[in-house]
């Protein structure tokens, strides 16, 4: 059986996905993956070109796609392409975003030239059988919560007696703090048991 690689479906477009549409040595899975764009050797891999890691950073996808890379036990970040093409100041910022997820983040980086370069990484991190690609894909499927929803549940969680245990059952059942106040008593109280009189009396005045 040959090793697999479980593919993002919205990287059917690159020129990674042609080399390994083409491999005799690995096979592929597409999937509609939340976390990352590959899944090889149990590790969840997000692919960037140099162009799209700038990108990302100017309007701020990068962050949120590093937090919940940062969900995943074992995690890659591929940067793809030569850093001789930009100038100075472009350079610095890219320097010091790489040794921010390094130190602060605790991202793995592999720098890659190009696609090609980058096939290889994949082929070779599949046939090592590292980790469980199950347990990594569990992860990858599983839809995150936006940022929104994080505020929300620590705002919640701070509310006198709810700790973040509760207040992401609270979200998770009514989606915001307004469906809570407005909520059947019987239904929190499902939820915050007796400690609901008190939790009303805060959130209603």
């Amino acid at each position: 059986m040959k090793p697999l690689i479980i593919v993002d479906i919205h990287e059917k477009r690159s020129k990674v996905f042609k080399y390994l549409e083409n491999s005799f040595d690995v096979d592929y899975q597409i999937k509609p993956l939340f976390i990352g764009d590959y899944i090889t050797g149990g590790v969840v891999i997000e692919r960037k070109t140099v162009s799209d890691f700038l990108t990302g950073l100017s309007t701020g996808r990068l962050n949120d796609q590093i937090r919940k890379m940062q969900e995943t036990e074992k995690r890659l970040l591929i940067i793809e392409g030569l850093l001789n093409q930009f100038d100075g100041i472009e350079k610095r910022r890219l320097y010091g975003s790489f040794i921010s997820l390094l130190l602060y983040k605790n991202m793995k980086i592999l720098f890659t030239e190009n696609a090609w370069e980058t096939y290889h990484v994949l082929t070779i991190l599949s046939k090592q059988k590292i980790y469980s690609n199950e347990k990594a894909l569990a992860f990858a499927l599983k839809k995150t919560r936006t940022s929104n929803e994080i505020l929300r549940i620590k705002v919640v969680s701070n509310i006198y007696g709810i700790g973040p245990i509760t207040a992401n059952k609270l979200i998770t059942r009514f989606g915001s703090i307004q469906n809570m106040v407005n909520a059947e008593d019987s239904d929190l109280q499902e939820i915050i048991g007796e400690r609901t009189k008190q939790f009303l009396e805060i959130v209603r005045g």
